[in-house]
């Protein structure tokens, strides 16, 4: 189209045709920039609030994944800590069963005694 606006063997009236439809395309190409331009600022900022959405995941000024983290911790902690407390009952409980069989066998021996006095 360039090349048949400047040729000056061409009508007056093909020229402009041509420069007409050289603007047209100019304008549509402009047009097309300028949305690429905008859907590109637009990717950028959509990507931009993504990221910031990843890197924290927040309520009320907290990251909950760190949150999530540190409640597993605690809960592994809690775990932990039945179980000692749960071996030191059954320890406790067996101790006492000891102290109980000794003080029957305290008893049964006096009480022999006792008949054994009586006896004689």
């Amino acid at each position: 189209l360039e090349a048949i606006a400047a040729d000056g063997t061409k009508t007056d009236e093909q020229r402009k045709k041509a420069k007409q439809a050289l603007k047209a395309q100019k304008a549509e190409m402009e047009e097309m920039m300028g949305a690429v331009e905008n859907d590109l600022k637009e990717k950028a900022e959509l990507q931009a609030k993504i990221a910031a959405m990843e890197s924290k995941v927040v309520s009320g000024g907290e990251n909950l994944l760190d949150k999530v983290d540190d409640l597993k911790k605690r809960s592994e902690d809690l775990k932990r800590q039945a179980e000692i407390a749960k071996r030191q009952e059954e320890e406790m409980r067996r101790r006492q069963q000891e102290i109980e069989m000794q003080h029957m066998d305290a008893n049964a021996k006096y009480a022999s005694l006792e008949e054994e006095v009586q006896v004689k």
